[in-house]
């Protein structure tokens, strides 16, 4: 008896961590909010306690950037895991799809299941070019092209970005992660600085709704926008 009463504790206990947390920034119910826990904190909007919208979740190996519902995971995330710079999609809190991650030899293309099991990489092929179509399809198919010094890579549809995209702005020392339409932003955005600096926004095509920032001193800032304009912060 005594085994299966502290068995029973000890899964409370991991399951509900939020039974050790401390709400620093806001009320971590229905706001804007920073929730601090025993080995890790999360900042974003909250809605019945539970991230909801834009938000950060971050330990001592992991930052994970995006759109959260119910607390979990849902939509195109940045995030680091491990020292590796990855971007991808999330559904119920597991990684499905094509995940691209930056690593010391250049770039890794990991495609997940819909269970978030690893099940192949699909490196796209160079091709013999330094500029235009760099690598891979660039008009039907995943791709990467190079335009001065600036590169854009995904999935390529009549020669348009279509789907979760990454362009590397040289010039503008950063990087935009964003859901693409026909080449147009449609979607979740999320902008890394080169600085550290980290936005998320909805363009549709105009920012619309929940906005999110880290500066480059790791301070967080929640914005609402209307018509491209900022109707509230916090």
């Amino acid at each position: 008896m005594k085994k299966v009463i502290v068995i029973v504790l000890f899964l409370l206990g991991y399951n509900f961590s939020s039974a050790q947390s401390e709400c620093i920034r806001g009320n971590c119910k229905d706001n804007f909010s920073f929730q601090n826990f025993e080995r890790s904190y999360q900042v974003g909007f909250y809605k019945d306690g539970k991230l909801e919208g834009f938000g950060v979740q971050v330990d001592s190996t992991s930052e994970y950037f995006g759109n959260f519902i119910k607390g979990k995971k849902e939509g195109l995330f940045y995030y680091v895991k491990n020292k590796e710079a990855i971007y991808g999609s999330f559904k119920n809190d597991l990684p499905i799809g094509l995940h691209v991650a930056r690593i010391a030899s250049g770039y890794d293309y990991r495609n997940y299941n819909d269970q978030g099991e690893m099940v192949s990489k699909s490196p796209p092929v160079v091709n013999e070019v330094t500029v235009g179509c760099i690598q891979g399809d660039c008009m039907n198919g995943y791709g990467v092209v190079n335009q001065d010094d600036n590169f854009f890579a995904g999935n390529y549809i009549d020669g348009k970005l279509q789907g979760n995209s990454m362009l590397y702005r040289t010039e503008e020392k950063r990087i935009i992660y964003c859901e693409m339409k026909a080449g147009v932003f449609n979607g979740t955005c999320i902008v890394y600085d080169f600085d550290g600096t980290i936005n998320l926004y909805n363009m549709a095509p105009t920012r619309e709704g929940q906005s999110f920032c880290r500066t480059k001193d790791s301070k967080y800032k929640g914005f609402l926008y209307k018509n491209n304009e900022i109707i509230e912060k916090y």
